[in-house]
């Protein structure tokens, strides 16, 4: 525990447990202030309603600082909401009173959200973020149901506006569930022909309901004094001069949990999903194992200096030597997170742990260090045996072709060839239409099978704009069951292929926003990596002539393709003053005057006469050879 009332020497050794790993749970009051410094915090668990979103936003930041996958759960009851006059005993000015009020107010509005809560907290805080969905919150990774909701709303909405906006939420929903309380029975309420329309639903499910409405921009919530009063908004105004008893137009809302009703809510309700191996994913059994023994390792070493253990590296550091499991310091200082100060303290400890325990499980030293390519890897490996049985001949031939590189055009036409060789195809002449290709890649992905989105997005045009217009379209419709309606709500540029790659990206719980910036780095790392395999390759066929190749002391012509011999390390021409010709000896003489290293862009723009390929290539070498290693973006001399 850790909380005011503590004596000074029991909170310190609590903080001091906390910090170097003793203790896994800590439960604190809310003006806990630990974890400011403690970046592998997994979990951080809310219980009650914040005071105001910028407690919230600070204390849930508390987790995850280092990059791996964390979450904060936060549970609240509706009597959470309530607290305001408690929190304002100790004030003496309204505009303080207001303020708070107003803060419980947000917080309220975040706690019954139905839609993306990162968006709601950073607009609140004044940044605006561009996307409908965050892919990260409860409300955008758990499907939730729609409903028409517009009769109801329609009933809330009118009592408020009969009551002319001089109340709270509670007196239109008791004039609704067909109260008789003295209030009503004094302002007359009980006349209003909406009195007892509403008495099927619970206090809670009108409240829940209200502040959807709010939220939509359909209500308004106001302070005034430290009293809290709704009415409707313009917008409300609008939706309700077009309604009628009988008739009111579509409101189409997504169901909170108190608007699912109990029994519902019981049978959708979700269990909470567990951290245990979300943050390890790609990684096979033995991998995860190692990882647990090196993490307990590093807890073993840093008791021993009396240090913290994120002191001496961080989790997203141990799961990167996990995958490399390097056998010399030199490949140790090659992964990203490992300072200089790791290396020539503790290097040869962690390389006589990683042996020692990589032997013990059976794995080989100087695996793979990219974590994102072993994460594509088993997922592609995973996917395919799992998913191509459902596909039919067609849409898996579709599919693979389309991975090999081939545009939607060039497999249509392929496919009439092809689609011959299958008995249940035979003699099919018929064209096959480029959207069918498309349809059967959509299908594909359904299925769990690897598709390349940036590629497929730009292919068909659908952009960020063309995106957020369909998601608009789509809230207005309030359904995604049929395509027409969408459509009919979009300019004629928007075409039914990008409404229907949009409708599949959801439902796979691909964001276009995420997907590109990796797939830009996968598809650089590949040529990174086939191009020095292509260099290992020619270096191998070409040993018995490298020697006489390097006392020629040439430089290239110009910019090449990475497949000539090594250059020896004392060369470093220049062909004029205007156009440098990299080398291996000449970027790494340069390289010793620079202190701080050298990023990739400015190593090109230094050796400005030869090709972005070569000198990837010419640095690729130069890391196998261990005579310079990447930190972070930056390259430097070992």
């Amino acid at each position: 525990m850790y909380h005011g009332q503590m004596d000074k020497k029991s909170r310190e050794e609590s903080h001091r447990l906390f910090v170097r790993d003793e203790l896994q749970v800590m439960v604190a009051t809310i003006a806990f202030g630990m974890g400011i410094d403690k970046p592998n915090i997994r979990q951080v668990i809310h219980y009650g309603c914040p005071k105001s979103l910028e407690c919230y936003y600070q204390e849930s930041g508390r987790c995850g600082r280092d990059g791996i996958a964390s979450v904060c759960w936060l549970y609240y009851t509706r009597s959470d909401f309530a607290k305001g006059d408690f929190y304002c005993a100790d004030l003496k000015t309204e505009n303080q009173k207001r303020a708070v009020k107003e803060s419980l107010q947000a917080a309220e509005r975040y706690c019954v959200l139905a839609t993306c809560r990162r968006k709601f907290l950073l607009e609140h805080f004044g940044e605006q973020y561009p996307a409908h969905r965050c892919g990260n919150c409860d409300n955008c990774t758990v499907s939730k149901k729609e409903r028409d909701m517009s009769r109801e709303a329609f009933l809330l909405m009118a009592c408020i506006h009969s009551c002319k906006g001089k109340w709270g939420l509670n007196m239109p929903i008791d004039i609704l569930r067909g109260s008789r309380a003295k209030k009503i029975l004094d302002a007359q309420f009980d006349k209003l022909p909406l009195h007892g329309l509403g008495k099927t639903y619970t206090p809670n499910w009108w409240k829940a309901l209200g502040h959807q409405l709010i939220a939509h921009g359909y209500l308004k919530e106001t302070v005034s004094d430290v009293y809290r009063f709704i009415s409707v908004s313009l917008k409300g105004e609008q939706f309700l001069s077009s309604s009628t008893p009988d008739y009111q137009p579509p409101l189409v809302l997504l169901l909170t949990a108190e608007l699912l009703g109990e029994e519902e809510n019981v049978s959708t309700q979700e269990e909470p999903k567990t951290l245990a191996t979300s943050d390890l994913d790609g990684f096979s059994e033995v991998e995860r194992k190692l990882y647990q023994m090196l993490l307990e390792e590093r807890l073993k070493l840093a008791r021993s200096v009396g240090t913290a253990p994120y002191a001496i590296c961080g989790d997203q550091t141990i799961k990167k030597i996990t995958l490399a499991r390097p056998s010399t310091k030199a490949r140790l200082a090659n992964i990203d997170g490992v300072n200089q100060h790791l290396v020539t303290t503790y290097g040869d400890h962690f390389l006589k742990v990683i042996q020692q325990l990589s032997q013990e499980l059976n794995l080989s030293l100087d695996g793979e260090a990219n974590l994102l390519n072993n994460e594509v890897r088993k997922l592609s490996t995973v996917s395919v045996k799992q998913s191509s049985r459902k596909l039919n001949p067609a849409k898996l031939e579709a599919w693979k072709m389309w991975n090999k590189g081939l545009s939607i055009e060039m497999i249509a036409v392929c496919l009439i060839i092809l689609l011959s060789c299958f008995q249940n195809f035979p003699d099919r002449s018929a064209p096959i239409k480029e959207q069918t290709v498309a349809d059967y890649l959509l299908e594909a992905a359904q299925e769990g099978l690897p598709i390349d989105w940036s590629r497929f997005c730009e292919m068909i045009g659908l952009t960020q704009e063309i995106e957020s217009e369909i998601q608009a379209a789509i809230l207005k419709v309030g359904s995604k069951d049929k395509l027409k309606p969408i459509k009919n709500e979009l300019p004629e540029s928007v075409t039914y292929p990008q409404i229907k790659t949009y409708l599949t990206m959801q439902s796979c719980g691909v964001f276009k926003d995420d997907i590109q910036a990796v797939d830009h780095q996968t598809a650089k790392e590949s040529e990174i990596h086939q191009a020095e395999m292509r260099c290992e390759a020619d270096i191998s066929d070409h040993s018995s002539m490298e020697k006489s190749d390097l006392e020629k002391d040439k430089v290239p012509s110009g910019p090449v393709e990475f497949t000539t011999k090594r250059q020896k390390l004392s060369d470093t021409k220049e062909i004029n003053s205007t156009e440098l010709k990299a080398t291996q000896s000449s970027i790494l003489e340069w390289l010793k005057h620079r202190d701080e290293g050298a990023t990739l862009v400015e190593i090109q723009e230094h050796f400005n006469g030869s090709g972005e390929d070569y000198v990837i290539g010419l640095l690729n070498l130069l890391e196998s050879d261990f005579l310079i290693y990447k930190k972070g973006s930056m390259y430097r001399v070992l």
